[in-house]
């Protein structure tokens, strides 16, 4: 527990992002990469590879955008940092890891945003109050060569409901969320990386149960590529449990 706690007292966000629970999302991150490197490392790599290898479509002439940054685990700084006209490191969560991280990457800088615009409203309202996100993510992504969307979709309604949603009410704004991001990312005429778990695989007792992650026909469709993220072995959430994630990457725009 040593490592999220230091995690969560060291790391700066906007406002609403530790009433919403999004520094301590942050903090269990890094004690679960902590505790379970080798598993993470195929995953890790894996994204990182799908954005390099992308990078010869981005405007020289125009700076690089990724959509949660998060720790920086799946990020490839160095590959990035070559791009002279910039790279913006999008999130409303910087962690202490993150700014040493990249220290020395001239080209790199971060920005604080709530990505889904939505958390000020959502956790300011009164208990009842009917409220709905926006019908596409209020972010300026105009001005860029690339904009990537890291290991975030599935992660975006955190904040607002459980993960699968429990109800009625939770499946409509979880679906609400992931779609006005999707609308935001195919509206653009640069191209547009997704990178995101699609559905969680949790095996117990001899059978496993498939659970998707983002919401039904959300990407149009199949993955250029998939790979598999084993996030948490048995005894890391409780004794039996074991949860890996089915991960694709693609190339929305071009």
């Amino acid at each position: 527990m040593l490592i999220e706690t230091l995690v969560w007292a060291t790391s700066t966000c906007i406002p609403a992002a530790r009433k919403a629970g999004l520094v301590s999302e942050v903090a269990a991150i890094a004690g679960r990469h902590k505790r379970h490197k080798s598993l993470w490392g195929h995953h890790l790599t894996h994204t990182k590879s799908f954005i390099e290898k992308h990078l010869s479509l981005v405007d020289p002439n125009k700076p690089i955008l990724i959509l949660g940054s998060g720790l920086c685990l799946d990020i490839p700084l160095s590959a990035l940092n070559k791009h002279a006209a910039g790279v913006v490191l999008m999130d409303a969560v910087q962690p202490l890891a993150t700014r040493i991280a990249c220290i020395g990457f001239a080209n790199i800088q971060f920005c604080y945003a709530d990505i889904t615009g939505f958390l000020r409203p959502f956790w300011n309202s009164k208990e009842g109050a009917k409220i709905t996100p926006p019908p596409i993510a209020p972010i300026n992504l105009n001005h860029y060569g690339m904009v990537i969307s890291c290991n975030l979709l599935s992660q975006l309604p955190l904040s607002f409901a459980h993960s699968p949603p429990t109800d009625e009410t939770e499946r409509r704004l979880t679906a609400s969320i992931q779609l006005a991001h999707m609308k935001a990312l195919t509206s653009l005429s640069c191209p547009a990386l997704l990178i995101t778990d699609y559905e969680r695989l949790e095996s117990e007792a001899g059978s496993t149960n498939n659970i998707p992650t983002i919401s039904p026909r959300l990407v149009p469709r199949e993955p250029e590529e998939t790979w598999q993220w084993h996030i948490a072995p048995k005894g890391d959430i409780r004794p039996g449990l074991d949860i890996k994630l089915n991960v694709g990457g693609w190339l929305l725009s071009s």
